[in-house]
C-alpha cells in the first residue's frame, strides 16, 4: 500500500468505504456537542463565559464543516446527510444521548472529552495515509487545545471556589470519565475489525489511545506509569469524594488526603530523580501533623501539586512534556527503576 493518497481515484473500493465511515462519524461528533453547548450558553456565569463557549460553537460548526467538505468528494450531500436523513440513521457517540445538566458539566466534559477526542483526530493528523484528511485536521487540532484548556481550567477553578462547587465538580467527574473511557470504543481484543489501522485511516488503537488519554487526564503523566498513574488519581478522587460525603452527612470523619512524590521505601528503588526523594520519617511525620490538624489535602512537597496543576493550564501540552521531561527529568525517573526485591 502506498504511503499516502492525495486522489479519490487511486483508492480500493474498500479503502474508500473505511475513510467515509471514519469521515461520517468525525463530521457528526462535532455538531452534536452543540446541544450541551446551548445548555451551558443559559446557565453560563456571565458575558465572558458566553463568548467563550460562542466561539467553541463556532470552532465546532467550523470542524463539522471542514470534514464535510471532504465528505463531500466522495460524492456525499451534506445538506441531505445534515437536515434530511431520519433521525435512526444519524450517528453520535453514545454520551451525546444524554443532556448535560449545567455550565460546569460543560467544562468538565471540555477538560475530559475534548481532550478524548483530540487523540483521535491527533492521531488521523499525525498518520493518516489519506493527505488532505491530516492537512484539514491541523487547525482542527490547535482549535481543540484551547477547548481542553478552557475546561480544565474552569474545572479546577470550581474544584476551589467552594465545597458546593467542588461538590458538583465531582459529581460531572463521575459521570463524564467512564464516558470518557468508553469513547475510543471496544478495547483491542474484543474489536471485531481493525479497517482502520489496516489501511492505515490511523496509526493507534483504542486501547492506545485509550491509555494516552488516561494519562493525560491524570494529576501527572509519567511513561512506564499508566496504570499506577490512573490508579492514583482514582484513588485521590475516591478520597477527596468520601470526605465531602462526610460532611454532607454530618459525620464526625475526617479525611486527609496525602499526594506525596516518591518516597525511599525501598519500592522505588532504582528511580532517577532531579527532585529529591522524600525521607521515610520526616515524611510520616508532615503526614501525621496534617491529619492532626485535619487538612483536607496535603502534598508532599507542598509545591508540586500547584506547579503541576499550573504548568497543565497555562503551558501547552509539547511545552509542558518538554519541560517535565527534559528540564525536570520526570519522565526519565523509571527507566532504572528495580523496585523492592
Amino acid at each position: 500500500m502506498r504511503p499516502y493518497f492525495e486522489n479519490i481515484d487511486e483508492m480500493s473500493a474498500s479503502y474508500r468505504q473505511v475513510l467515509e465511515n471514519t469521515l461520517e462519524i468525525a463530521a457528526a461528533g462535532e455538531v452534536t456537542v452543540l446541544t450541551w453547548a446551548e445548555t451551558a450558553f443559559a446557565t453560563a456565569p456571565d458575558l465572558g463565559a458566553k463568548i467563550a463557549i460562542a466561539g467553541s460553537i463556532q470552532d465546532e460548526v467550523g470542524h463539522a464543516h471542514q470534514q464535510g467538505m471532504l465528505w463531500e468528494r466522495f460524492g456525499i450531500d451534506m445538506h441531505e446527510q445534515a437536515f434530511e436523513r431520519p433521525p435512526n440513521k444519524y450517528w453520535s457517540f453514545p454520551v451525546m444521548e444524554f443532556p448535560v445538566k449545567n455550565y460546569i458539566y460543560f467544562v468538565v466534559s471540555q477538560a475530559l472529552l475534548d481532550r478524548a477526542g483530540r487523540y483521535t483526530t491527533w492521531d488521523i493528523e499525525l498518520h493518516c495515509s489519506y493527505a488532505p484528511y491530516r492537512r484539514a485536521l491541523r487547525k482542527v487540532n490547535f482549535e481543540e487545545v484551547f477547548h481542553f484548556r478552557h475546561g480544565s481550567y474552569w474545572t479546577e477553578y470550581y474544584w476551589n471556589k467552594s465545597e458546593e462547587t467542588r461538590a458538583m465538580v465531582q459529581e460531572a467527574v463521575d459521570w463524564v470519565f467512564p464516558h470518557g473511557v468508553s469513547w475510543y470504543g471496544r478495547p483491542d481484543h474484543l474489536k471485531g475489525k481493525m479497517d482502520q489501522l489496516k489501511y492505515k485511516v490511523r496509526a493507534w488503537s483504542n486501547d492506545t489511545m485509550r491509555d494516552k488519554w488516561i494519562q493525560s487526564a491524570s494529576l501527572l503523566a509519567n511513561p512506564k506509569m499508566s496504570v499506577y498513574a490512573a490508579s492514583k488519581w482514582s484513588v485521590f478522587a475516591w478520597s477527596d469524594s468520601l470526605r465531602l460525603e462526610m460532611k454532607q452527612l454530618n459525620k464526625d470523619i475526617k479525611v486527609t488526603t496525602i499526594l506525596p512524590y516518591y518516597i525511599n521505601t525501598g519500592m522505588f528503588d532504582g528511580v532517577k530523580s532531579r527532585i529529591p526523594i522524600l525521607d521515610t520519617e520526616k515524611t510520616a511525620l508532615t503526614i501525621i501533623k496534617a491529619i492532626e490538624k485535619n487538612k483536607k489535602i496535603i502534598t508532599i512537597p507542598w509545591w508540586i501539586y500547584r506547579f503541576t496543576r499550573f504548568g497543565q493550564t497555562v503551558m501547552s501540552v509539547n511545552f509542558f512534556d518538554w519541560f517535565a521531561g527534559k528540564v525536570m527529568g520526570i519522565y526519565k525517573t523509571m527507566d532504572d527503576f528495580k523496585g523492592r526485591k
